[in-house]
């Protein structure tokens, strides 16, 4: 965890972001990517103006990842903020997550096995286990097939919920457990706070020394 008395002030988190690959299928929520940006960029300029330089956007849906490059790049370079992006699938898997296929692992990214996992832990009476079931990803056949475009690939296709699997959902949530989901949360949890701690001693932009301000 943190240590005591780090300086760390939280937002309100953004229910609803940009999910756009995912509006073919009824009851979908998102904003337009404009939208989110400028949400992003307000929320940026407002700490600013109240002195805090150190952002980290904290972020689980891939379909938010675009819209963070831009919002962060702007408010580097519109406020001379830090502006650090973290989403945990970018972080190392840990070894407890080696129990799972590595197909799995690579394209089982949308309610899957470890989404499903973590759900499991975090919000166990939300789960409907009697409905968990293994939806195989087209990326998975096309990666296997030696093929160098694809939604994962050396060539990165766009691509909407449905052009993985018609349900709209890929990988294995028969694997995803609970057990394995608290291993999981606390891991990533670790991982955030050490770049939490690492952000807050980078230098600002212009100066050459770590700095303790916001």
């Amino acid at each position: 965890g943190l240590p005591d008395g780090f300086p760390l002030v939280t937002l309100p988190p953004l229910a609803v972001g940009a999910s756009q690959e995912h509006a073919n299928f009824c009851g979908t929520l998102t904003l337009p990517h404009e939208t989110v940006i400028t949400l992003l960029e307000a929320y940026g300029a407002a700490l600013a103006r109240a002195g805090v330089l150190r952002l980290v956007l904290v972020n689980a849906h891939g379909g938010n990842s675009a819209v963070m490059d831009i919002a962060a790049l702007r408010l580097r370079h519109r406020h001379g903020m830090i502006v650090v992006k973290y989403h945990y699938q970018r972080s190392p898997l840990p070894e407890a997550a080696t129990v799972l296929p590595e197909t799995e692992l690579r394209h089982g990214y949308h309610g899957g096995a470890l989404e499903t996992a973590m759900m499991r832990h975090l919000y166990p009476d939300r789960i409907r286990a009697d409905r968990l079931d293994h939806h195989p990803s087209s990326g998975a056949d096309r990666a296997a097939a030696g093929n160098r475009v694809g939604p994962e690939a050396e060539g990165n296709l766009a691509w909407l919920a449905e052009d993985l699997n018609p349900a709209g959902v890929v990988g294995d949530a028969r694997r995803g457990t609970a057990e394995l989901g608290e291993r999981l949360v606390h891991h990533y949890a670790g991982r955030l706070s050490r770049l939490l701690q690492e952000t807050r001693t980078m230098p600002l932009p212009g100066q050459g020394s770590t700095s303790a301000s916001p």
